[in-house]
């Protein structure tokens, strides 16, 4: 199970990463945090550019920088410029000399009666699904 946290403006979202075991145990693994731009919101909810640079953390270990050879890759590719790679291994390094974690939500557990929910017909859609008649609180 992955918690996913959005910080409105910021250069990187965190997400404690709390990996389930077989036996279902939810132990908390570790921390990865994602090097993105800022969420942009769309017409079907939100975007963001995953700027392919990650941080792993695994408790009880030095966290460190993962997928370098992708944004270089990237790079060679006329993905990103030079310029911009280098800015966004800055942002790495930031989080590695401040890292956002502990987060406070390491001990979070979902209610066991929530179930997953269900996606209306055409959600991917970029005109969007149809809109909801009034009074309406859409598929149950």
């Amino acid at each position: 199970m992955v918690l996913r946290q959005l910080f409105r403006g910021r250069i990187w979202n965190a997400a404690p990463t709390v990996v389930v075991e077989d036996d279902h145990d939810g132990t908390l693994r570790g921390w990865y945090v994602n090097l993105e731009e800022p969420q942009r919101r769309t017409a079907l909810g939100f975007d963001y550019e995953d700027e392919l640079l990650d941080v792993s953390a695994p408790v009880g270990a030095e966290p460190e920088l993962l997928d370098e050879d992708e944004l270089e890759e990237a790079v060679r590719r006329g993905f990103f410029s030079a310029d911009r790679a280098a800015e966004i291994r800055a942002n790495g390094e930031r989080v590695l000399a401040d890292p956002p974690w502990p987060t406070g939500w390491e001990d979070w557990q979902p209610d066991p009666w929530w179930k997953v929910p269900v996606l209306p017909p055409a959600w991917d859609e970029l005109d969007g699904p149809p809109a909801l008649s009034e009074g309406s609180k859409g598929p149950a």
